[in-house]
């Protein structure tokens, strides 16, 4: 099942999915790309954040995030 769409800064919007292989981002209006990508970073990673903690605690567990 898809998450409901989050707004990031500029326009653009992330929606998450789990998948039998992990997880996958649906970007609108597509994935932003230099000087754009390092300012919707971090709000991009708040709402990962938050859509991770949701399904954690759906799944009665906790979800563990390794950034490489």
């Amino acid at each position: 099942m898809k998450s409901r769409p989050y707004k990031l800064p500029d326009g653009y919007s992330v929606t998450f999915e789990r998948t039998p292989l992990g997880i996958t981002c649906e970007w609108s209006p597509r994935m932003p790309r230099g000087r754009k990508a390092k300012r919707v970073m971090p709000y991009y990673i708040a709402a990962r954040d938050e859509w991770l903690a949701g399904q954690a605690t759906a799944m009665g567990g906790s979800a563990l995030v390794i950034e490489l």
